[in-house]
């Protein structure tokens, strides 16, 4: 019974993005109590997770380490075209993800400020000698060496960021999505306080999507991404923002 009943927690959240404690309750016909018992298993065993206001189910995310390795070329490509777009004394934002550490990798270091909420690009710049560099701080998620959260969010705002560099685990439709609401709200945070906001995606993000959407396409100046997009999932997507590549 227990395993039944878990298993339809599982499929009740696969169908939202956060789903309450008492929705759950009602629609299983059990106690929250019951309910409670049922997610702290399924925690343990890494099935879902927990959020303010309820839970979630959890999906695998590839740690940094490895998707360093997919898409190399791609995100050189792209790192390249983003950097020579950048004009000296600027402030810049550079979101967490390896296309993202990538361009970091292009800068000159003549910038005002440059802003990172990813602690593999902020030490790469550090240990080579970059100036004027801010880490945001915040909670820290291991599995990707990001940061966000309120902290994060209050530092974004004390800032009016001339370009903003951010990153995406998948594009579908009109949206821009990641794995978690505290990581998108960071990123809706960027949006609001950036002049010229850029998404950097190789083309496997195309038509792809995770859990939280965190901005439309059209909030973008543009979308950089590699020549092995299609032109007609260039045309698909160009109605919404510039797509460069």
């Amino acid at each position: 019974m227990k395993a039944n009943r878990q298993k339809e927690i599982l499929a009740l959240a696969d169908k939202f993005e956060i789903i309450s404690y008492t929705t759950l309750a009602q629609s299983l016909g059990v106690s929250v109590m019951t309910i409670r018992r049922d997610i702290n298993e399924l925690v343990k065993e890494q099935k879902i997770i927990k959020e303010h206001g309820g839970v979630r189910k959890a999906i695998r995310i590839k740690p940094t380490y490895e998707k360093m390795t997919l898409f190399t070329k791609e995100k050189e490509y792209i790192a390249v075209l983003a950097a020579n777009m950048i004009r000296p004394k600027s402030v810049l934002y550079l979101g967490a993800g390896t296309t993202v550490l990538a361009l970091a990798k292009h800068l000159r270091n003549d910038h005002k400020h440059i802003i990172t909420n990813s602690l593999i690009t902020f030490n790469w710049l550090i240990e080579n000698h970059f100036e004027n560099v801010l880490l945001t701080g915040g909670e820290f998620y291991a599995k990707t060496g990001e940061f966000h959260g309120q902290h994060a969010e209050r530092l974004i705002t004390d800032f009016s960021i001339d370009y903003a560099f951010l990153a995406t685990n998948g594009i579908t439709d009109e949206n821009m999505t990641t794995f978690s609401p505290t990581a998108g709200r960071l990123q809706s945070v960027v949006l609001n306080q950036s002049k010229e906001t850029y998404l950097l995606a190789d083309h496997s993000k195309f038509g792809n999507s995770d859990s939280y959407i965190f901005g439309k396409l059209d909030r973008l100046t543009a979308i950089i991404t590699d020549k092995d997009i299609s032109d007609e999932i260039k045309d698909y997507y160009g109605v919404y923002t510039e797509i460069i590549n």
